[in-house]
């Protein structure tokens, strides 16, 4: 359980407690304890050892520490009871196999160099009782970087078991829509945040404008082996980005094994393996999403049509014991059809309830296209220098087409209760119609090339890195849209046709962008306590302007030596985000390449704090912090569309403070709860009429979001694990927003808070552990559960964005404009069956 990584924890176990507790909880030991050796020198001759440890009843035995005798070296079974590790060649070796609760289990080998050899353990269990256990680990936190379980995504009840799920429940992010995977942190919006791939940094399609055209999240976790997230205060090896970072690694195989994934909203399924000469290994995963089962509760009826197809694969070849390449490579292939019918939306306030009803002609065809290759040759020629060269290609091919017309109108609905006509139309306050359209084209190409290395020297460790990048945008915009209100054009003109929102434009352009780092790791000891000091300095040279950014960081992080159960660390810096494609563009669909980067500084103070509730263990983490923030471009966010000003305007801050409990609230489960308390504003100044400067004062940005509570809660029932109950909950104040075509720092209006339960329950059909005690064989399948998902529980309808109406009445009190909300989605089951193999 991930919690405990890093915990100097003491407890005087007592003779009634279970054996049961000793397994789950001393366990960890063996992993901790693992954590703190030291890799062996890849100058000394070694050989490949691998197994499977088993119990006396033939079943698999997970988080067995395997150990040689008189070195640092080790590891861990994982949880089919397989381990595999390279230990020195051409002597004899001690292999020694320790589990609490088990006899110790010693082996004596010896193999040449580049051999490979297997030995299988079988562990015998003990009831000798111990009266101390002390669990230790050197490195567990490197700043504000933290790890996430990556085994709980799965569990999480949403509509995929993604990374991004799991994210949106820590605290310090916010996510409002089911549909995508964008998140913002901590008062940033969806283009701040860096993502990386086995250090291949992720992008993703440009012009969706909407959550359920969006896709899948490019990050699958089936094929993922660590995710470590840092909401702010990242170090200098992490690129351009003024929010956060996303650092997931692909897992390299070890033996054979597959997974399939079946439910009401897609198919997945991922394989991988290795090669009989342990030279080759490759894991691949397929997944198919469809959302018009989910796109049917949504207030705008009609055929929907939404295909989502992602295909991804990673291998690995050792050319030697200090060669390797890999390659990563990606298809993404959206396509998003809508065939609209009409909408019926309620909305207003108890005293003035209102109604909108449309009809609708037309339709909509789109299509997102990416690809993404990269290879990567690794080399080390001995245990203390590490050198990468990678080279990158994405692709992203996107078509945005769309005409469709409503005819509308706006109706006043009875709320007498005790009347025959309650909820009906009484009088008819707005007609008139509209038409969208569009014609837009995106081709956009990143080339990248980089090297990195590391290089560790007595407490030291050394990390530099070189990167060029060329970007090239080829698009062509054609966006307009037309009002009509009872018979009057709007905007209205006695003259002239005028359209109410229009963008034309066509922009091919490239630009080449360059950067660097370097930083150094040390640790120290002082007082009594135990330093790890991290400082580094990064280079970027903006091509589109001619720009040299220079970001220095650090951080501490102190385990003191009085409380063995906390650590405390603080880190920094200076943040700059180069423009990408969304930010050159202005609010006419023009490139404007003076656009300056926006940078910010960041201060985070955080703290774990290991202690048991309820006489079980917990993890308490808390961070405070503050960002100034320069050169910003105000922006408006429609879903997940952000528009940004022309311009780099603003200034302003972001502050506020997180806490996540996490434990087992429930014994043997892991469960979590977080809160977020978070303010962001920003100021701009603008000219007048007549040319004078003037100051907006501070207004909240559109992701003041001022509370954000989650839960995430797992149970099952006392006689029989193997049903489980899995609940995830969401809390997210109001955002502010500000009408269409208005000055995005005018954010007067806030909109209803996000309410989110969704809840899973799960059983466990077999598995060939019970297969065993039951005197039969199920063949390779490891495990096969099943799983019911109600998703939004309490059917509450939550808004993510305004469609505007403009009407032209006479009566005072109809106001000449309309923010009719565009709720998300409402109840639905979902049926999903697992297989693993």
């Amino acid at each position: 359980m991930s919690f405990y990584q890093g915990n100097l924890y003491r407890k005087n176990y007592k003779e009634n407690i279970p054996p049961m507790y000793f397994y789950r909880t001393l366990s960890i030991a063996c992993i901790l304890i693992l954590l703190t050796n030291s890799p062996v020198s890849a100058q000394t001759p070694t050989f490949r050892l691998h197994g499977n440890i088993l119990d006396e009843k033939g079943k698999p035995v997970p988080l067995v520490n395997i150990s040689i005798w008189g070195t640092p070296l080790g590891t861990i079974s994982n949880d089919r009871g397989e381990y595999s590790m390279n230990v020195p060649a051409n002597r004899e070796i001690a292999v020694i196999a320790t589990m609490i609760g088990y006899e110790s289990v010693r082996r004596e080998i010896s193999a040449k160099e580049g051999e490979s050899v297997r030995i299988d353990f079988v562990l015998e269990i003990s009831f000798e009782r111990i009266s101390e256990v002390m669990i230790y680990q050197e490195r567990s936190r490197e700043g504000s970087l933290g790890r996430l379980d990556i085994r709980t995504a799965e569990l999480i009840p949403a509509l995929d078991h993604s990374i991004e799920n799991l994210l949106k429940t820590m605290p310090g992010v916010t996510g409002r829509n089911e549909f995508s995977s964008q998140y913002s942190v901590r008062g940033g919006n969806f283009d701040e945040n860096l993502v990386y791939v086995n250090g291949i940094e992720i992008h993703r399609p440009l012009l969706i404008r909407s959550g359920h055209m969006e896709g899948l999240s490019f990050i699958n976790p089936d094929l993922a082996g660590s995710v470590r997230f840092s909401a702010g205060g990242f170090s200098a090896r992490y690129g351009d980005k003024i929010s956060s970072v996303l650092d997931i690694t692909y897992r390299e195989p070890v033996l054979f094994a597959s997974s399939a994934m079946a439910s009401l909203l897609g198919l997945s399924a991922h394989v991988e393996g290795i090669s009989s000469n342990k030279k080759f290994s490759h894991i691949s995963g397929l997944r198919y999403k469809t959302n018009q089962y989910l796109l049917q509760t949504l207030d705008q009826k009609g055929d929907y049509q939404s295909s989502l197809v992602d295909f991804q694969s990673f291998a690995t070849y050792n050319i030697s014991s200090k060669l390797k390449i890999s390659f990563l490579g990606n298809y993404s292939g959206n396509n998003y059809g809508f065939i609209p019918a009409s909408r019926e939306t309620s909305f207003g306030t108890f005293d003035k309830p209102m109604q909108l009803m449309v009809y609708f002609q037309g339709q909509d065809a789109s299509t997102f296209q990416t690809f993404l290759g990269a290879f990567t040759t690794s080399y080390q020629p001995d245990s203390s220098l590490k050198l990468a060269l990678n080279i990158s290609a994405f692709s992203t091919l996107e078509s945005e087409t769309f005409d469709t017309r409503g005819q509308y109108q706006i109706n006043h609905i009875e709320k007498q209760l005790a009347t025959v006509s309650n909820g009906d139309s009484i009088m008819r306050i707005g007609v008139g119609s509209f038409m969208n359209h569009a014609r837009n084209y995106l081709d956009a190409y990143v080339f990248s090339l980089g090297h990195k290395g590391e290089f560790g020297v007595d407490r030291n460790r050394i990390e530099w890195g070189l990167q060029m990048q060329h970007e090239l945008f080829d698009d062509n915009l054609k966006e307009w849209q037309i009002i009509d209100s009872a018979g009057y054009n709007l905007p209205y003109s006695s003259t002239d046709l005028e359209v109410w929102h229009l963008i034309n434009s066509r922009n091919n352009f490239s630009v080449w962008n360059y950067s660097s780092y370097f930083q150094n790791t040390t640790r120290i000891s002082l007082f009594s306590s135990d330093f790890d000091l991290t400082g580094g300095i990064r280079a970027s040279y903006q091509g589109s302007n001619d720009r040299l950014l220079v970001s220095p960081r650090s951080s501490i992080t102190m385990y003191p030596g009085l409380n063995e159960n906390l650590i405390i660390y603080l880190s920094g810096g200076r943040y700059y985000q180069r423009p990408f494609y969304r930010e050159l563009r202005d609010e006419t669909g023009n490139i404007n390449y003076d656009r300056k980067p926006q940078h910010s500084i960041h201060l985070v103070l955080g703290s774990d704090y290991f202690i048991r509730l309820w006489d079980r263990p917990f993890k308490l983490t808390s961070e405070i912090y503050y960002k100034w923030l320069y050169d910003m471009m105000p922006y408006t966010i429609e879903n997940i569309r952000i528009r940004y000003s022309n311009g780099n305007i603003a200034r302003g801050y972001s502050t506020g403070i997180d806490f996540k409990l996490h434990g087992d609230f429930v014994q043997g489960l892991d469960s979590w709860i977080s809160l977020s308390l978070l303010q962001t504003k920003e100021s701009v100044e603008f000219s007048d009429n007549s040319g004078n400067l003037i100051s907006s004062g501070y207004y909240p940005r559109p992701t003041d979001q001022l509370v954000n509570f989650a839960v995430f809660f797992q149970d099952y029932l006392p006689n029989n694990p193997t049903y489980k109950i899995h609940m995830n909950m969401q809390f997210a104040s109001r955002l502010p927003f500000s009408p269409p075509n208005t000055s995005p720092y005018i954010t007067t209006f806030r909109m209803p808070s996000y309410r989110r339960v969704d809840i899973g329950f799960s059983k466990e059909i077999s598995n060939r552990l019970k297969d065993h005690e039951k005197g039969h064989v199920t063949g390779n399948q490891r495990s096969l559960w099943v799983g019911a998902e109600i998703y939004n529980i309490l059917d509450i309808n939550n808004t993510i964005s305004y469609f505007w109406l403009k009407t032209i009445s006479s009566d005072p009190e109809v106001p000449g404009e309309f923010a009719i909300p565009n709720y998300l989605s409402g109840r639905r089951l979902n049926i999903k069956i697992i297989a693993k193999f």
